[in-house]
């Protein structure tokens, strides 16, 4: 669901960039940014880890940023902004970044007692935009931050946001929850 509203909002906002800067202009505009993209992915290519192609991938990135920012100025009166800072904050990565540093081992001192499940609210509240595929993704990757997990504090906060993620799966398709679960390794030390 993030992905198709991410995708309509790049094309709604890159509608409006057409008309705000006319066809002419925006080929520019989108051109000369790919082209500073590119330079970024050929200069720090080797520090952005997992991308096959630095070069073209920033390249992209930075001319979809530049439509999209854009579009969003020319919509007005915050709306564009509101809308793009949503999209922002319910990305999968961004949503997996907080829940893994809610998991991380130096995340500095638990409250007492340690959160469980249900002082995730924040993070439920975001798991609801990602779709299924993220989930399952989400759940498989935490798996290695568990058994990464230093300290009892840690690993019970990385419990915590794990349960979050099957809690999800699990309310959006109980009836294959049981046989996705049983064909996963639940086994943390492996």
């Amino acid at each position: 669901m993030w992905r198709w509203t991410a995708a309509g909002t790049a094309v709604l906002t890159g509608i409006l960039t057409l008309l705000t800067l006319g066809l002419v202009r925006s080929v520019v505009v989108v051109a000369i940014t790919a082209g500073f993209g590119a330079m970024y992915g050929l200069a720090l290519g080797q520090l952005l880890g997992g991308l096959r192609r630095p070069v073209s991938t920033t390249a992209g990135v930075f001319a979809g940023a530049t439509v999209v920012l854009v579009g969003c100025a020319a919509a007005g009166r915050g709306t564009g902004v509101a809308a793009l800072a949503a999209l922002a904050l319910t990305s999968p990565p961004l949503v997996s970044r907080l829940a893994t540093r809610v998991a991380a081992p130096d995340a500095g001192p638990l409250p007492s007692p340690v959160p469980s499940a249900t002082g995730l609210a924040g993070v439920d509240l975001l798991l609801s935009a990602w779709d299924l595929s993220e989930l399952k993704k989400a759940w498989v990757e935490s798996g290695t931050v568990l058994r990464s997990a230093t300290t009892v504090e840690a690993r019970a906060r990385i419990v915590g946001v794990r349960q979050a993620y099957l809690d999800e799966l699990e309310r959006r398709t109980p009836e294959t929850f049981g046989g996705w679960l049983s064909t996963q390794s639940l086994d943390s030390s492996a």
